[in-house]
């Protein structure tokens, strides 16, 4: 397409050639997002759509934040707000996900809510607009009402960035099944011999639950799941 383009303006006017199948997009945001290569990416695109154009610089290195931490001290705040089921919904979607400077991940963790407001603030670590627009939007707590409707909020600035109007409309919406598919293509397929070995293989070597949904194409479930019966390892104890 470039290379046979006459100009810039042909290659940026051709809204055909970029035209992707919406209701694959609006199921891959929808659902676990967390470890998707294409995560940060669109957490970028939120960041260049809530930030001052004129404030608009390189960051550096960051990373992707949980709001709600990924494993949450049984004494905490988090476990008294979300129960099992909730964490296991929202944790890795992208309303609870935001962008911070790497150095400041640690330091973030598993803080409770109250003190990462704190933490985040007067330290003056918050240089990212999207981060900042939860953080004051939300100031009291996070919980199972505020991180859907952050979700909610995200979904519909994604769809207002690539101009998807209303997807529901247009065909028939996929089936829950249909959308793991269409994110993970080997979801609710048979595990291979092989794969079996090379999944025990690679979880020795050290690769993360991220790193094994991106070389298997499965869901994080299916992951955790298919290690419990191969190892009896329960990877979240």
């Amino acid at each position: 397409m470039i290379e046979e383009a006459g100009n810039t303006s042909d290659v940026l006017e051709a809204h055909d050639y970029y035209s992707f199948n919406e209701q694959v997009f609006m199921a891959n945001i929808q659902s676990e997002i967390y470890g998707r290569r294409y995560t940060y990416a669109l957490l970028m695109l939120l960041e260049y759509k809530y930030k001052d154009k004129s404030e608009w610089k390189d960051f550096g290195t960051t990373s992707i934040e949980h709001i709600l931490p990924q494993n949450p001290k049984a004494t905490s705040q988090w476990v008294k707000d979300f129960n099992e089921e909730q964490r296991d919904y929202y944790t890795h979607r992208i309303g609870n996900l935001c962008l911070i400077g790497r150095r400041k991940n640690s330091s973030l963790g598993n803080l409770d809510y109250q003190e990462k407001l704190k933490r985040y603030f007067e330290k003056n670590i918050g240089s990212f607009a999207s981060s900042q627009k939860i953080y004051k939007t939300y100031p009291n707590a996070w919980t199972p009402d505020t991180v859907k409707e952050n979700q909610e909020r995200v979904i519909k600035d994604l769809m207002e960035i690539f101009g998807i109007k209303d997807s529901s409309s247009k065909t028939e919406p996929l089936s829950y099944i249909e959308q793991q598919k269409t994110i993970f293509p080997n979801a609710y397929e048979p595990w291979s011999v092989i794969d079996d070995k090379k999944l025990v293989t690679l979880y020795k070597e050290g690769k993360s639950v991220n790193e094994l949904m991106n070389i298997f194409l499965r869901n994080r479930g299916a992951i955790k799941a298919r290690l419990l019966k191969l190892t009896g390892i329960d990877i979240d104890k």
